[in-house]
């Protein structure tokens, strides 16, 4: 999402929070399998941008909740278009070959993830 000015983990934090709604930090960093420190370095630009809020939790005021914006769930909506959306190289492969390649890929898919609550 260059018009935005924002890299990939930017934009990966803004599809997780479209994908499993508003999140703790802590519950962010443990869905995009990355340290918490390193999800406070993500979600600055995006509040920056005002493609996210931070509030304190309801059951506990030390906890901060990522939340998309509307505008930031309209450029996680754009993210998300662009990356569903396979190359043009893809398309000169035979069914067959995208098959192998889909279970290939699905061989290779990430963890299962954790609890995505207001947790600590």
């Amino acid at each position: 999402m260059h018009e935005v000015g924002l890299g990939a983990g930017p934009v990966r934090a803004l599809r997780a929070l479209l994908a499993v709604g508003p999140q703790s930090m802590r519950t962010l960093a443990e869905y995009l399998s990355c340290d918490k420190s390193y999800v406070t370095g993500l979600v600055k630009p995006l509040q920056a941008n005002e493609l996210v809020t931070l509030e304190p939790c309801s059951s506990d005021g030390r906890v901060k909740i990522v939340n998309l914006t509307p505008h930031g769930t309209v450029i996680a909506r754009q993210a998300q278009q662009v990356h569903e959306t396979p190359p043009e190289v893809l398309g000169r492969l035979e069914a067959s070959d995208l098959d192998q390649l889909r279970a290939i890929l699905e061989r290779l898919g990430a963890p299962s993830r954790g609890s995505h609550s207001c947790g600590t």
